[in-house]
């Protein structure tokens, strides 16, 4: 390949759509890599959250809450004390409950009544909490009644910048072992009733079969993480219950036996602090909504009965696309929008278009978390798809400006600009790909005049002057063009050549003969301003002339030609030459009473409509045509009518 045809590749809006997304697809893979856009996704992740959450959980839910709050702190004091402990479980346990809860440490004792509540935690089925090693941090163990046993479960929750939960933990390693997370703990107590417990998935050991569920271990790119802590099994919460998921009783009126039964039988009862007064709350993706934090057990319980409701009625994880599959949807959102853009010209058009992609990216996004649990990088895909945006519109001004010098640049020389501004406006049908016009195949009238005699007046004349008076010549028959509505294609020497009928394709017949009349009527229109340029030549001592036209209408190819260094737009064709041949076939000196003799084909003619007055000649063998053209003599309008307006039906 040629470095010609190179830069013609490169300048093609194929080559320029596809780089332009590249490059917006690069910008936006080289922001996400590193985790800038990871603050947006995760805050695009809570809304959808907190949006497809509810404000209140259905009645229907395996939790129930024993709040401690803070009336209950000044009522029997802080720690509660073990006997108190120890009550309360044995309050709950006459419930008839699943499984019984504590999320509160007990690695040390709260006299009195260490033995009765080591007892009532041995009883069962209750399950300890106790805590992680952290840097900085011992780990605490849980209590010492369950030691050994598989009822303790630790409370850690991975926790992302700001100190907000959104995922749970339910394996650690601690110390070489093992650790079960205490949402998980009593969440299989409870599936156990039902004959649920865990398994290596069958597709992928490394995953969680649990139930009707198959949960995967979350990664540290997942969704729109990058580089998370992904230590242990973790996965993702979906808080689908809202601010207030469960019933809530208090301690006192538990301890004082005014619970009913029917709200702890058959459920998960934790047991956990609900006080301002003891430092037990996480920021979760509802916290966007509410402003508020959730208590240590609420989300704990949010986490179990997440897992219960997977495993049992088998509601879909959340889940996350595959990375090349967020890569491919982040390509796809910046070519759209650079195709769109180059297909959607126009600043408020562009804007409102692109308005409205980013609101369905948006919309699709929710859409695919409420409906389907998948949770995609919105925010990359709508920075890709504003990027292409950006691009292709300034690539698009850019091609548009190349394009409207090189269009305007090529018809302002031959029609009015108001002409040219309106070609520039019907540009996808005039301009190609390459932004030169489109060769096109239409039915023109075609004026071709010459003075007679040119080259002997020009050779008595000085250069200065013969430049002069023949400036003065073809501006004024150009002004004529120009006010018919033609277009000068070209000046050769002497010689004008005008077309009408482009470059804006005229299709039906009316159009024609509003074509052909204007071209007759601006021959006419010639005649008189060369009657008036005579008479101030003759003043001058300028030489005067006489004109020779010719006219004939037919099929022609319009179009750009040249090479790059030199375009121009012109017409082609056999037409064009029967016309150059009219004009010149009568070599007959031009009288002074007629200053400008027009021929017109009886193509032309026909067109006419009857409105001028024509002298048939009769058929003439042209040069360099093998059939003979009948050829008639214009010498003016038939009557004091008003003749077609100049330009009409174009």
């Amino acid at each position: 390949m040629t470095r010609a045809d190179l830069l013609r590749v490169l300048r093609k809006p194929r080559f320029a759509i596809m780089a332009s997304g590249a490059l917006a697809f690069l910008a936006v893979a080289a922001l996400r890599a590193p985790g800038a856009l990871e603050g947006q996704e995760l805050l695009a992740y809570d809304l959808m959250v907190a949006a497809r959450a509810g404000p209140a959980a259905p009645a229907a839910t395996h939790v129930t809450i024993v709040a401690v709050d803070d009336a209950d702190i000044l009522r029997w004091g802080w720690p509660l004390s073990d006997a108190l402990l120890a009550e309360a479980i044995e309050r709950m346990r006459a419930g008839a409950p699943s499984v019984i809860g504590i999320d509160l440490y007990r690695d040390i004792a709260y006299p009195p009544g260490n033995e009765r509540l080591a007892a009532a935690l041995r009883d069962g089925p209750v399950v300890g909490a106790a805590k992680l090693p952290t840097p900085g941090r011992t780990a605490i163990p849980g209590p010492p009644a369950l030691a050994g046993s598989d009822r303790v479960g630790f409370t850690d929750f991975p926790l992302d910048p700001g100190g907000v939960v959104r995922r749970g933990l339910l394996y650690a390693e601690a110390d070489g072992e093992t650790a079960t997370s205490f949402a998980l703990a009593v969440a299989l107590a409870h599936l156990a009733r039902e004959g649920v417990a865990p398994r290596p998935g069958e597709a992928d050991p490394s995953h969680l079969a649990l139930g009707r569920a198959t949960l995967a271990p979350f990664e540290a790119h997942d969704g729109g993480y990058a580089d998370a802590d992904a230590g242990g099994f973790q996965f993702l919460l979906d808080f689908r219950r809202g601010e207030r998921p469960f019933p809530v009783v208090g301690l006192t009126p538990l301890l004082e036996g005014r619970v009913p039964r029917e709200r702890l039988a058959g459920r998960i009862v934790l047991l956990g602090i609900a006080a301002e007064s003891v430092k037990d709350q996480f920021a979760t993706p509802l916290s966007r909504r509410t402003g508020e934090p959730q208590f240590g057990v609420v989300v704990h319980g949010e986490a179990a009965d997440q897992l219960v409701r997977m495993a049992l009625a088998g509601d879909p994880a959340l889940r996350v696309l595959p990375g090349w599959a967020e890569l491919a949807v982040i390509a796809a959102c910046a070519l759209g929008a650079v195709a769109l853009g180059w297909t959607v010209r126009g600043r408020w058009r562009s804007a409102v278009v692109n308005a409205a992609a980013l609101a369905a990216i948006a919309a699709s996004a929710f859409a695919a978390f409420v409906s389907a649990s998948l949770w995609v990088p919105v925010v990359a895909a709508l920075y890709a798809w504003a990027v292409g945006a950006f691009l292709s519109a300034v690539y698009a001004s850019r091609f548009e400006s190349a394009q409207r010098a090189t269009a305007l640049g090529l018809f302002s020389r031959y029609v009015p600009r108001k002409v040219a501004e309106d070609l520039w406006e019907r540009r996808e049908e005039m301009l190609s790909e390459s932004g030169r016009p489109t060769p096109r195949r239409l039915v023109a009238t075609i004026l071709f005049s010459d003075i007679e005699g040119f080259t002997t007046l020009s050779e008595r004349m000085e250069p200065a002057r013969l430049a002069r008076w023949l400036d003065e010549y073809l501006n004024a028959m150009a002004g004529e063009v120009g006010r018919a509505g033609g277009v000068v294609d070209k000046f050769v020497g002497d010689s004008v050549m005008a077309v009408f009928g482009v470059p804006i394709a005229h299709e039906s017949i009316e159009e024609q003969r509003g074509d052909a009349r204007a071209a007759v009527e601006c021959a006419l229109a010639m005649r008189g301003a060369l009657a008036g340029l005579n008479a101030r030549w003759r003043r001058e001592g300028y030489p005067e002339v006489r004109v020779r036209a010719g006219i004939h209408t037919g099929p022609v190819v319009a179009g750009s030609f040249g090479n790059a260094e030199r375009l121009e737009y012109t017409v082609i064709g056999d037409t064009v030459n029967v016309a150059s041949r009219l004009e010149g076939f009568d070599k007959s000196p031009v009288g002074p009473e007629e200053l400008l003799r027009i021929h017109l084909s009886d193509a032309t003619g026909s067109l006419l409509d009857g409105r001028f007055a024509t002298v048939g000649i009769g058929d003439v063998m042209l040069k360099g045509k093998d059939v003979p053209v009948h050829v008639h003599r214009l010498s003016g309008t038939v009557d004091a009518a008003p003749p077609a307006g100049k330009g009409e039906g174009r």
